[in-house]
């Protein structure tokens, strides 16, 4: 995202020609912090991060009020001031269009970046199978039902519902991933004892 008309010329000139120039708000060590090291690998750009901690409205009110360029955060936060012309939105990151938001993927433009941030139920450990159950079910329900999903889309949202089983092999798949592009951009540095 950046900010619509004030910043026009200043990032007309090719962002791979003036590296470190583009000041990238962002919250070191967060999803939408890598979703920008994967922006700025696969556009060969060289951003100047900017971190400002709490998460996306401190990012859009970061923009908005001048003291970064562009941010990535989610959609629910962002779009209405895209909605209200206040905010330009450069693409999604997403393997497709998110229902209800009318604006192109990276992917479609020709980056190969795709990031999306999960929204997943958890409970404390230990928790009765049945009751496990019983929410896995909820959720699954309001995942398909139509008037819900219409709501989600709405606001950005798009529905890929994972039971349990899922989620955990998810979540373990995501985590190495996590942790090997960690090493691979020099953001994390683990050794193994």
């Amino acid at each position: 995202m950046s900010r619509k008309a004030r910043n026009s010329a200043a990032i007309a000139a090719p962002p791979w020609k003036r590296p470190n120039e583009i000041k990238f708000g962002t919250s070191p060590g967060s999803t939408t912090y890598f979703s920008t090291l994967k922006i700025q690998k696969e556009g060969n750009v060289k951003f100047r991060f900017v971190g400002g901690g709490g998460g996306a409205t401190k990012q859009l009110q970061q923009v908005l009020g001048g003291v970064t360029d562009v941010c990535a955060t989610g959609i629910p936060a962002l779009y209405p001031y895209v909605k209200a012309g206040k905010l330009k939105s450069f693409g999604v990151l997403a393997d497709r269009r998110v229902p209800g938001v009318d604006v192109p993927t990276l992917k479609e433009q020709g980056f190969n970046v795709s990031y999306g941030i999960d929204q997943i139920v958890f409970a404390p450990k230990g928790i009765p199978q049945d009751i496990a159950d019983t929410i896995s079910m909820a959720v699954r329900k309001m995942t398909q039902d139509k008037e819900t999903l219409k709501k989600f889309n709405d606001i950005g949202y798009d529905e890929n519902y994972k039971d349990q089983k899922e989620t955990i092999e998810y979540l373990k798949k995501e985590t190495i991933t996590h942790i090997e592009f960690a090493k691979q951009e020099n953001v994390l540095n683990i050794k193994k004892k």
